[in-house]
């Protein structure tokens, strides 16, 4: 298809380890050591950790014996982190008025035309906007151009931390594309993978199949996708909707299993993603449900509704934990785990007199019925 190829230049910022920079913000005597955020297991962790071998959701007694003795373990301050996010935001939007962001950490720009404006590289723009984050907000980024959205995300693990990269010509985006595995596209999931495994190794073989082939294989939703890392967009930056309810689940096929320990393993998977999912979105839940289905696909849950809406990471994990230890195990097997967040409401903070107020990102709210901030958001900031 002859369809024309975008002209736009789509910018992602991506702040480094997030939560553990914004600890290292507010303990400067932190830098260089190893940062890990969360109470019982770690659920986010700097650089510094990450060379060793800490990963996400390993308990924090086992990081204690890995890690060195200088090394920092906080529980995580959601509230805190969202005011550092909106600082980000409210510097960003002075450079450009065509954003949207994608999650705490993470914001699309529009900056077509920036090159030619101030006659310099777009290399060179990404170079000094990573020095000025650093230097005005704290925390350090890595930014990512390309002619569309799916691009820029795309090429968000190339040069981490404090890297950049800048792909805007079609070849040079095609040479990327060559060295980047099938599952970098997003969206792609173990079934579309395996749909594709005989035609698909990497995002390259990917943009170079057939439009017929897409369509006809994965569907007409897949197109955008196809689209856009063929440099067409596809995209746009409308406002980004809230999901109903986060429903996130796996199956032990073809193994089942009685043991509470390596159920819980399965369903840590699901967490770490429900609760993502629910920060991505800017929503927080009042409503906690654990599913299991056994080997004979009878489904049985608990639930918990709890006392106000809440995006704590620490708080629901302990939630989660109380409602899994009811459960008992030994005499039934199980084939699936998962969990589902539901009664989801907004968790925009306000802006706290960081930058004038005319400088704060504009948001849309779903409906009128979306309750306001509550006022202890803000009591360990």
């Amino acid at each position: 298809m002859n369809l024309p190829l975008s002209t736009k230049v789509r910018w992602l910022v991506d702040c480094d380890s997030f939560y553990a920079n914004c600890e290292v913000y507010r303990h400067p005597d932190w830098a260089n050591t190893c940062v890990c955020i969360g109470k019982d297991v770690i659920i986010a962790r700097n650089y510094t950790a990450k060379a060793f071998g800490i990963k996400v959701w390993t308990p924090v007694r086992e990081a204690k014996k890995i890690l060195p003795s200088d090394a920092h373990y906080v529980s995580p301050d959601i509230a805190y982190y969202k005011t550092i996010s909106q600082k980000l935001m409210s510097f960003l939007i002075k450079h450009t008025k065509v954003i949207q962001q994608f999650s705490i950490d993470e914001a699309f720009f529009d900056i077509t035309d920036y090159a030619d404006m101030y006659n310099v590289s777009y290399e060179e723009i990404a170079k000094r906007l990573k020095e000025s984050i650093q230097k005005n907000v704290g925390i350090p980024v890595s930014i990512w151009l390309a002619p569309t959205k799916i691009l820029a995300k795309m090429f968000a693990e190339i040069n981490k931390p404090f890297g950049e990269c800048v792909g805007l010509d079609k070849q040079n985006i095609y040479d990327i594309l060559k060295t980047l595995p099938l599952e970098a596209v997003p969206f792609i999931g173990r079934r579309t993978q395996a749909k594709l495994a005989s035609h698909c190794q990497t995002a390259y073989d990917f943009a170079c199949l057939p439009y017929t082939f897409v369509r006809s294989l994965l569907g007409k939703s897949w197109l955008k996708v196809w689209y856009e890392v063929n440099c067409i967009n596809a995209t746009s930056f409308a406002a980004k909707k809230y999901p109903r309810g986060i429903h996130r689940s796996r199956s032990f096929h073809p193994h089942f299993t009685n043991q509470a320990n390596i159920i819980w393993e399965r369903l840590s998977e699901n967490i770490d993603k429900a609760i993502a999912h629910l920060h991505h979105t800017h929503t927080k839940t009042r409503y906690i449900k654990l599913f299991f289905r056994t080997k004979e696909f009878k489904r049985f849950s608990v639930d918990k509704r709890l006392p106000d809406h809440t995006d704590d990471i620490d708080y629901l994990i302990t939630c989660i934990r109380s409602l899994f230890a009811t459960v008992q195990w030994w005499n039934v097997l199980c084939r699936t785990t998962g969990i589902y967040l539901w009664e989801l409401e907004d968790s925009t903070i306000t802006q706290h007199s960081l930058f004038d107020q005319s400088y704060i990102v504009p948001r849309n709210t779903k409906s009128s019925t979306i309750s306001r901030t509550p006022s202890y958001a803000f009591e360990r900031c």
